[in-house]
């Protein structure tokens, strides 16, 4: 009895430790964002195209999705390397990874402090039990400030599985004081901005 109740123990001690690891990773890189409310008020808000026919398009007001007192917003996608986003920003990145294919990295800051930042990759379909991707077209660098940052939503012509955020047409490309855009190089399908 006494032996059947140490390897008992034993167990408990190998496998509540791995339940519990494994609990941490999921909340860590599975559950964090979708728990963020301002994370799922961004997305909501540009899933809000899915109820527009092909060629209609809805604008987002990020000042009114972020309500901190944020100053500037950095937007990069695809293949931004970690090094290349802190040059660009003037601070520390983030996050500690690159920002890869079919990803979004939002950052709000005031002054040189990081305030919030969120990685957008894919929206609810309501057509179908998939996803929608979001694709993005932004210079590596380019800021906007609170009354700038309205962006246009539109579904991809070309794939309608894709939803395409973009600058506002009326804006114009800006970049924090100091930072050479020409020493940054992104990748994105090939070609090399």
């Amino acid at each position: 009895m006494k032996y059947i109740f140490k390897k008992i123990i034993k167990w408990l001690f190998l496998i509540i430790p791995l339940i519990f690891v494994s609990f941490l990773m999921h909340e860590v890189f599975f559950d964090t964002q979708e728990k963020d409310p301002i994370h799922n008020k961004i997305v909501s808000s540009i899933a809000n195209v899915q109820n527009k026919s092909l060629h209609d398009t809805i604008e987002i007001d990020m000042k009114l999705l972020v309500p901190s007192k944020w100053d500037t917003l950095y937007v990069f996608y695809a293949t931004g390397l970690e090094r290349e986003i802190s040059q660009a920003i003037g601070a520390p990145s983030p996050i500690h990874h690159n920002v890869h294919e079919g990803q979004t990295l939002l950052i709000f800051m005031k002054g040189r402090n990081v305030l919030y930042h969120t990685i957008l990759t894919n929206i609810p379909d309501n057509d179908s039990s998939g996803l929608m991707k979001i694709t993005s077209y932004f210079n590596p660098g380019e800021l906007f400030t609170p009354n700038s940052a309205k962006f246009k939503v539109t579904k991809s012509a070309v794939d309608p599985s894709v939803v395409e955020l973009l600058p506002h047409e009326n804006n114009k490309s800006i970049y924090r004081p100091g930072f050479n855009k020409n020493k940054i190089k992104y990748e994105d399908h090939g070609t090399v901005y």
